[in-house]
């Protein structure tokens, strides 16, 4: 009972790591595109969105993994 308990909690875990990378660079990667097509700066906007919201899911990850249990 207790390793099924630890293997959802692993499981549960890992999800939110990928979906904390995911969601962030796809939202900075939407904002980029948008600021983009607004401004008319070409991919410029758009690959800062991709880094920036790269940067931004890595440290999300970092302080989910060394935060307290």
């Amino acid at each position: 009972m207790a390793e099924d308990d630890a293997f959802r909690k692993g499981l549960a875990l890992a999800s939110r790591v990928g979906l904390e990378l995911v969601a962030a660079t796809v939202l900075g990667a939407g904002l980029g595109y948008g600021l983009d097509r607004w401004l008319g700066t070409g991919p410029w906007l758009l690959v800062v969105g991709v880094v920036l919201g790269a940067v931004a899911g890595f440290l999300a990850v970092y302080r989910l993994v060394n935060a307290p249990p």
